[in-house]
């Protein structure tokens, strides 16, 4: 991570690899993916069933997953 040399105190632009974005569009970025993640911990907690179905539902691999094979849930 750099810091621009041209830039003024009030806008700081900071290079991330190859892109470059102002301080406050990161932090946005930042609080938005917070948020996210506190909303989906907020939920309560699943049924183990129900979390077995959503990793199912969510893999789309024909490979046995090593969750699938301890539940001794097969595909």
């Amino acid at each position: 991570m750099a810091f621009s040399e041209g830039s003024s105190s009030l806008e700081t632009v900071v290079r991330i690899s190859r892109r470059k974005k102002r301080l406050d569009d990161i932090r946005a970025e930042l609080d938005a993916a917070r948020a996210r993640v506190e909303a989906h911990f907020a939920q309560a907690t699943m049924r183990p069933d129900a979390i077995r179905q959503r990793i199912d539902l969510s893999s789309q691999q024909n490979i046995e997953q090593p969750f699938n094979v301890m539940a001794g849930k097969r595909r």
